[in-house]
């Protein structure tokens, strides 16, 4: 079942590329009434080899620094969760190199699960994020659309979803994502 099945509260996010670089990106809020306006949720700033992302308090009506990504290189990329760092490479298992995982420790609010990035079997273009000792999809983003829709249980691990999600989406433009390689020998 995708996450766009789901009967549960989902919501769903709008992504928006700069046209030089796709690490610098905006992604919005849909509205779930007609009159709403969209709300920038995340905004991805940088230069070079860093980018800073935002992420927009509901709340208090204003921006928070959430983190940042250094692109050392195409394959060496660390993560910045708040103060939890984690690179890239380390989040595949060696004998499923088409999936990155993340695992958020016992203290985080999806309490230790493991969830995985990958491909949609039916569209490859497509990814799904999986939260993987349920085997339940809780993120499904769409190429063609730029949508990413994020199930309930998803949204306690939102920040590490959009980033992880942006780097897929960075290194299959860069012809070195892993997805886009399984793609060209199928």
């Amino acid at each position: 079942m995708s996450a766009t099945e789901s009967s549960e509260e989902s919501i769903t996010l709008g992504w928006v590329f700069d046209q030089g670089d796709v690490r610098l990106a905006q992604v919005y809020l849909a509205p779930k009434k007609e009159d709403e306006e969209r709300i920038k949720l995340y905004n991805f700033t940088g230069y070079g080899t860093f980018t800073s992302y935002y992420r927009y308090n509901l709340q208090s009506e204003r921006y928070e620094n959430a983190g940042q990504i250094e692109w050392a290189s195409a394959r060496n990329i660390k993560l910045t969760f708040g103060v939890r760092t984690v690179h890239v490479d380390t989040m595949t298992r060696k004998n499923k190199p088409q999936s990155r995982r993340i695992k958020n420790p016992p203290s985080e609010p999806s309490d230790g699960m493991e969830y995985k990035w990958r491909p949609v079997e039916s569209n490859p273009q497509n990814l799904e994020c999986l939260m993987v000792s349920e085997k339940k999809v809780v993120a499904t983003y769409d190429a063609d659309s730029t949508t990413l829709i994020v199930i309930a249980e998803g949204q306690g691990i939102l920040d590490e979803i959009v980033v992880l999600l942006l780097v897929h989406l960075y290194r299959r433009a860069n012809n070195i994502d892993f997805i886009q390689s399984q793609l060209s020998t199928s």
